[in-house]
């Protein structure tokens, strides 16, 4: 994950004059993949609670430094195709983002069917044409054949699959420690403008579009969802009440991010959404 925030170190302000309504507007918008994630993770840990980590503050079985590893040649691997081909690499990234959104929603509904001894007949019968039309949408998003809404819509759907697949697979430190560094590496990119320094202008503008999602009066980035929806399925794990408080503070904390996009032009995505939603988690975890 933390490679993908290189794609999506920003929100960006429109140029359109703010109204109370519209912001609304936005934040409904932000919400409901939230609540899809928080609703899917609780479904899958009502049916099957054994099928994440043993250990809600351990990761036993989890080797970091393999982990590790494959993100610091994923990151180079991205910086050089961002170097020599920006928009390919940027629409490559948003079709390996459908195919995992894809894979994670067929996981999840596999695991609450067998879980919950439910009817497989439909899982059994939709499960392919599903993955056909996941691959072939892919290939599309890829190409630039989608309008702009069909693939918002798309990738949206694919961040909310593979966000509630990593909120409720692994283990609660993990996912807190991650979204941290990603929050941290959020800032330090939007600070230091290191990826329009590295690639134009020009080549930065492109990217953003191809890689963020235009509401009524910002542009956030696919990346932030990502994160917020890890967050959102990860509380629900402590109990109910602290999935709402998660929710709540994550958008207090886009909100307060939107109002400083609005004075600064653009502003990190992450690290105030993130630094308040995780508290609820924390207190739950020490309590």
């Amino acid at each position: 994950m933390s490679w993908r925030r290189r794609f999506l170190p920003e929100t960006l302000l429109s140029q359109r004059d703010p109204t109370r309504p519209v912001l609304l507007k936005d934040m409904a918008k932000l919400s409901l993949p939230l609540v899809v994630s928080a609703l899917i993770s609780q479904a899958v840990l009502s049916a099957r609670p054994a099928f994440v980590s043993n250990s809600a503050t351990g990761l036993p079985s989890f080797d970091f430094l393999t982990a590790a590893s494959v993100c610091i040649l994923a990151l180079l691997f991205i910086f050089y195709g961002l170097r020599r081909h920006v928009e390919e690499a940027a629409r490559l990234l948003m079709a390996g983002t459908t195919l995992l959104g894809t894979l994670s929603g067929l996981i999840l509904w596999k695991t609450w069917v067998d879980s919950s001894r439910a009817f497989a007949g439909p899982f059994y019968l939709l499960a392919t044409p599903l993955g056909f039309l996941g691959i072939y949408s892919s290939f599309r998003s890829y190409y630039g054949t989608l309008s702009q809404r069909k693939r918002s819509i798309l990738i949206i759907g694919s961040l909310t699959f593979l966000g509630s697949l990593i909120g409720t697979v692994f283990s609660l430190t993990f996912v807190i420690l991650l979204l941290l560094a990603l929050s941290m590496v959020d800032f330090f990119l939007v600070e230091s403008d290191l990826l329009r320094k590295s690639v134009g202008e020009g080549e930065c503008g492109v990217m953003t579009a191809t890689t963020s999602l235009p509401l009524e009066k910002y542009t956030v980035g696919f990346g932030d969802f990502a994160a917020y929806s890890i967050l959102a399925a990860s509380s629900v794990r402590i109990n109910v009440f602290t999935g709402i408080a998660t929710l709540a503070l994550i958008l207090i904390g886009s909100l307060a991010t939107f109002q400083m996009a609005r004075a600064r032009t653009k502003a990190p995505g992450l690290p105030l959404p993130i630094w308040l939603g995780i508290l609820p988690t924390v207190l739950g975890l020490l309590g």
